[in-house]
C-alpha cells in the first residue's frame, strides 16, 4: 500500500489549542477543533475557489448539525422524510434487487452488494461520503425535506445512550433501545467480547418503534440474530430491525483521547494513520468507526446490513465529519488517499486511485471518480459541518 497524493492549496498544520467553552451541544474539545476547522477553511478559502469547478463557497454551503442542536420541528422534519423513504416504491430493478419493496431498500440493497469492496480500502472514506450524500439527495428531491443530513455525536451522552436526544425514544429522536430479549452480548472487531445491554430486540418506542427491514440481517454480531448469508445476501427478509444500546462500549471508545488522536495528533498525521486511527482495534477496542455500529449493536452488529436502521446514516455522517474535520486541519494533504481495493487487502489487489469509479447503481446516482468527491465544497457536492 502507499499513499497518493495531488496538489493542494498548503497551510499550516493546526495542533491541539487550549479548550474553551462550547457552544451549544458540543463537548469543549469537540468543539475547539471544529473552530479551528472552519477556521482553516477560510484561510484556504480565496485560493479554493479559483480552483474548484463549482460555484460553491463556505458563504453558500448546506449545514450538517449535530441532531441534538435541532430543535423539535427540524427532527420532525428529518423523521418524516426518512419514512417518506420507507413507504416509497423501490426503483430498482427487482431481478437485480430481488428483497428491495421501499426506496429506502435501494439504500440498503447498494450497501449490502458493495460491502467487501468499500470497507477496510482505499476508498471508503470517499464511497460512504457519496453514499450518505446520495441518500440526502433523496430526502431533499424526492422527499420534499428542505434541511441537510443530521450527525450523531459520539462524544455526548455517552455514559447513557438512552438519554440522547437520538436515541431517548421521544417524538423527536431515532427511536429508542430496543426491548430487552436475554442474550449473551455481542461480537465486535477482532473477537472483542461485547456485554449484553438492556435491549436486543426490535425498536421498542419513538417515530421507529417496530420497524421493520426488508433485506438482511446477513452477518449479524450479536448473539440470538440469525443471517441469512452472503450467497443469498439480497433476498427478500422481513424482520425487525433491533438495538442494544451500549454505554459500556461508548464510554471506552467516544473519549478525548480518541477524537483528538483521530484530529490533530500526530497519530493522524498523515490519511494512512487517520484511517487506522477511526477503524483499527486498540487496546482490545475497537475504532470510532466500528465501535458506533457495535454501540448501536442489534442489526448494526452486521457489517453488511446495518444500513436497516436509520441510526446508521447520523453514524455515517459523523465518521464523514470526522473525515471533513482531518482534511480540513491537513489542508495540504486532504486530497490524499491511502489502500487498495480489497477488504484489508485480502486478497491483495492493487491501490486505490483517484481516477477510480466510484458507482451506485441501484441508487441512479452518476458515477464519479474518487479524485472528485475529496472536497465536500466541490463537485457534487456543497456542504460544511458545524
Amino acid at each position: 500500500m502507499h499513499v497518493t497524493k495531488v496538489n493542494a492549496a498548503a497551510f499550516v498544520l493546526l495542533g491541539a489549542s487550549t479548550l474553551t467553552q462550547a457552544a451549544g451541544n458540543q463537548t469543549n474539545f469537540v468543539q475547539t477543533i471544529q473552530d479551528e476547522a472552519l477556521g482553516a477553511l477560510k484561510k484556504a478559502e480565496p485560493n479554493a475557489v479559483r480552483n474548484r469547478n463549482s460555484t460553491c463557497t463556505l458563504e453558500t454551503a448546506g449545514v450538517r448539525r449535530n441532531w441534538d442542536d435541532l430543535d423539535a420541528d427540524q427532527r420532525k422534519e428529518y423523521i418524516s422524510a426518512v419514512k417518506c423513504l420507507l413507504s416509497s416504491p423501490s426503483r430498482t430493478d427487482p431481478a437485480l434487487n430481488t428483497g428491495a419493496r421501499v426506496r429506502y431498500d435501494d439504500f440498503a440493497a447498494q450497501h449490502i452488494n458493495q460491502t467487501m469492496s468499500v470497507h477496510v480500502t482505499g476508498n471508503f472514506l470517499t464511497w460512504h461520503r457519496h453514499y450518505v450524500w446520495s441518500y440526502e439527495q433523496a430526502l431533499r428531491n424526492e422527499c420534499g425535506y428542505s434541511g441537510y443530513l443530521p450527525y450523531w455525536n459520539w462524544f455526548s451522552h455517552q455514559d447513557d445512550l438512552r438519554k440522547s436526544p437520538v436515541f431517548d425514544g421521544s417524538e423527536t429522536s431515532m427511536g429508542s433501545d430496543g426491548l430487552f430479549v436475554p442474550h449473551n452480548g455481542s461480537i465486535g472487531s477482532a473477537g472483542l467480547h461485547i456485554p449484553s445491554g438492556l435491549g436486543g430486540g426490535c425498536i421498542a418506542t419513538g417515530p421507529f418503534a417496530n420497524l421493520s427491514a426488508n433485506l438482511g440481517p446477513v452477518q449479524p454480531q450479536q448473539d440470538g440474530i440469525v443471517g441469512v448469508g452472503t450467497a443469498d445476501k439480497l433476498r427478500y427478509n422481513p424482520h425487525c430491525v433491533k438495538r442494544d444500546l451500549s454505554s459500556w462500549l461508548a464510554t471506552r471508545i467516544y473519549t478525548e483521547d480518541a477524537f483528538l488522536n483521530a484530529t490533530v495528533r500526530d497519530t493522524a498525521s498523515d490519511i494512512a494513520s487517520f484511517q487506522s486511527e477511526i477503524d483499527s482495534q486498540s487496546a482490545g477496542l475497537p475504532g470510532i468507526h466500528a465501535g458506533g455500529h457495535q454501540t448501536i449493536s442489534g442489526s448494526n452488529s452486521d457489517l453488511y446490513s446495518g444500513v436497516v436502521d436509520p441510526a446508521f446514516y447520523l453514524h455515517h455522517t459523523m465518521v464523514d465529519r470526522m473525515y471533513w474535520l482531518w482534511q480540513a486541519l491537513h489542508y495540504s494533504q486532504a486530497k490524499t488517499i491511502s489502500g487498495t481495493i480489497t477488504f484489508g487487502n485480502s486478497p491483495p489487489s492493487r491501490n486505490a486511485t483517484l481516477e477510480d469509479i466510484i458507482e451506485l447503481p441501484f441508487l441512479g446516482v452518476k458515477p464519479a471518480t474518487l479524485g472528485s468527491l475529496l472536497d465536500t465544497l466541490d463537485g457534487p457536492y456543497c456542504y460544511i459541518y458545524a
